[in-house]
């Protein structure tokens, strides 16, 4: 597989990034800095009508406080936000493809529609967030916290919690293949989400009961052959 990092570690390229990120964070228009063609990836074909994102595939940010900015539309696959701040952002609609958060705040931002397969969150704080309509295939959430967030209409594909809490959101109609651990989680404050009107599916998009009112369900989950839960 192509490594995207290694588009931004040459002398000329290390320049460009850092003028696209001040460029970001003052919201300004970052068009300018793309004349390459787009790079093949295992997502491409998937993503085909995203084509016209902006590409930052591999780029890395370290210790950036993003604060009432706009950077959304962009294609942000395999990159690392590392100790990053979050605030009051538009961060819609982006492609997070394989992309890890490690550290970072997200404080009041609108999340909303982003896209991203094996998308990581390690320490993180996601707090009075939106995430409506996002879509997240096998995510995962390690040592973070989401909390006052809407994920309404979200789509979650097994997601993940390690050492992770999640409460005070709206899960309201979010078509949802659980884990053992989001159930624990959603049982341990069920009263403090709003659950009404949620699909619950296999892995594979089947329906299945409600795992919530379901005493067989943890047992069913374990069953390798039925659904590869986590």
């Amino acid at each position: 597989m192509t490594d995207f990092s290694a588009r931004w570690k040459t002398t000329d390229a290390i320049i460009k990034a850092n003028e696209i990120i001040a460029a970001l964070k003052a919201n300004k228009d970052i068009r300018e800095f793309f004349s390459q063609p787009s790079l093949y990836d295992k997502y491409s074909e998937e993503d085909k009508y995203f084509n016209d994102l902006l590409d930052l595939r591999g780029l890395k940010f370290s210790n950036e406080d993003f604060l009432n900015c706009d950077i959304s539309y962009l294609n942000f696959n395999y990159c690392i936000f590392e100790n990053c701040t979050f605030s009051h952002i538009d961060f819609r609609n982006n492609r997070v493809h394989e992309t890890l958060f490690e550290n970072c705040h997200f404080f009041s931002s609108n999340l909303d529609c982003i896209y991203g397969y094996n998308t990581a969150f390690k320490n993180c704080i996601i707090d009075k967030a939106s995430l409506i309509s996002c879509y997240l295939i096998d995510p995962s959430f390690i040592n973070s916290t989401i909390e006052n967030t809407d994920l309404h209409t979200a789509r979650l594909i097994s997601p993940v919690l390690n050492n992770s809490t999640i409460k005070s959101c709206d899960l309201s109609s979010i078509r949802i293949a659980p884990t053992i651990s989001f159930i624990k989680q959603i049982k341990e404050n069920r009263t403090s989400f709003n659950l009404r009107n949620i699909e619950w599916l296999s892995h594979n998009g089947k329906a299945i009961k409600n795992p919530l009112d379901d005493s067989l369900w943890k047992i069913k989950s374990m069953i390798k052959e039925m659904s590869p839960f986590k």
